[in-house]
């Protein structure tokens, strides 16, 4: 491969691979698989976590949707203690990324949170293992219309993750894959 060719595919993938969501080892340009990422080009803009002070947190959210049993589900019912909602597709390379700490926090017995997540614009195929052994369920999201009723989400911006405080109303979000601390400081903000 020439000097001018390696330069125009550094220029062309580089920024592919930092994106990281794939589908079999190779970037669908077509899908905004990542943040808000279309057509395989970078945000201009960092990924962030945002904390809602409990004064300004706006109406309760609510979702209802349909598990892979056929179950519905309301996070009207979840209230009483903060409710991290995980969108997440098994074609998304970050998301399988976070799948453990997701697992971890959801298995830990001092978990001051429930967990729900939403499985977006996905086949509805079997998910990797990392993510079907999520200990949570997940809504099926097949066109996205949920993850989009999601205030201050932009469509298609998986993973991402909101957290509702007790009453239902959102107290956090990240766009963007998430660290062990960052879920913490997400879930501590939702609690106050």
């Amino acid at each position: 491969m020439s000097r001018t060719w390696r330069s125009a595919a550094v220029i062309v993938c580089g920024p592919l691979l930092l994106v990281g969501c794939a589908s079999g080892g190779v970037l669908d340009a077509s899908r905004e698989d990542l943040i808000p990422v279309q057509a395989g080009v970078l945000p201009d803009r960092d990924i962030e976590t945002r904390i809602i002070p409990a004064e300004d947190r706006g109406e309760p959210l609510s979702l209802l949707g349909q598990d892979n049993e056929g179950t519905m589900i309301d996070t009207v019912d979840l209230r009483g203690q903060p409710l991290v909602i995980n969108a997440w597709a098994s074609w998304c390379a970050p998301c399988l990324e976070e799948a453990p700490i997701l697992t971890a926090a959801a298995n830990d017995p001092r978990a001051q949170a429930q967990f729900l997540g939403l499985r977006v614009m996905d086949d509805m195929g079997e998910a990797p293992p990392a993510l079907a052994e999520l200990p949570f369920t997940s809504l099926l999201d097949r066109d996205g219309a949920l993850l989009v009723s999601i205030p201050g989400v932009p469509p298609r911006a998986i993973p991402s993750t909101t957290v509702l405080d007790a009453e239902g109303r959102i107290a956090a979000q990240r766009i963007g894959p998430l660290t062990p601390e960052i879920l913490t400081e997400m879930v501590t903000a939702a609690s106050q």
